[in-house]
């Protein structure tokens, strides 16, 4: 039996009726403050979550224009036909210059990766960031993987990994480039609305 449940009885078995009153009163009083206390730390918690939230909409405005900027860069340096099927585009290797993509990935499948490695693509600076990782599959087997990230209009991405067959990055590395440039434009205008509708208020 509760406290409070054994307090009213025995305020009840007394027929003081002030007792039970005065049972029944510390038993709101305690739920009242429980129920400040649950308030205090919704506000708290939501009052944090909006911070976080206006911090974020403050990061991607300042991003915006750099966004714009890579997005108009790398359309201008390729061309696409009238279904968008790409025609060429410019990929620059450590000097090396190609303007089609299977002459680009051809070679590539011959060299290495790593940190070091100076890429652009159609216009942008793709940094890479290349380490040594070990993976278990669901036999518990281990394997040593290089695993690559890329950094495209100030965002990182992981090359996907390439299956047993293909053998190396290069190809999936500038597929990925490619499809995350072709992704700028819808990113920037699912961005705007949010701007707007956060100045409005």
């Amino acid at each position: 039996m509760s406290p409070q449940i054994f307090a009213l009885a025995k305020a009840q078995a007394t027929g003081n009726p002030l007792a039970l009153e005065k049972i029944k009163l510390e038993y709101e009083i305690k739920n009242l403050t429980l129920l400040a206390r649950s308030n205090r730390l919704d506000h708290y918690n939501n009052r944090q979550q909006l911070l976080n939230v206006e911090y974020r909409i403050a990061h991607l405005q300042d991003k915006l224009p750099q966004l714009k900027k890579a997005s108009e860069t790398f359309k201008s340096n390729e061309r696409r036909d009238d279904e968008g099927k790409l025609l060429s585009l410019q990929v620059r290797f450590n000097g090396l210059e190609f303007s089609k993509l299977k002459d680009a990935n051809e070679y590539l499948r011959t060299v290495t990766l790593d940190s070091t490695t100076q890429l652009t693509v159609n216009g942008l600076d793709i940094p890479l960031a290349v380490s040594d990782a070990l993976i278990k599959d669901e036999l518990g087997t281990i394997t040593d993987i290089t695993a690559v990230r890329y950094n495209l209009a100030g965002e990182w991405f992981d090359v996907p990994r390439p299956e047993a067959h293909m053998g190396c990055h290069q190809p999936i590395l500038l597929t990925s480039v490619l499809r995350r440039g072709s992704d700028l434009p819808s990113k920037i205008s699912k961005r705007k609305p949010r701007f707007s509708k956060t100045s409005q208020r």
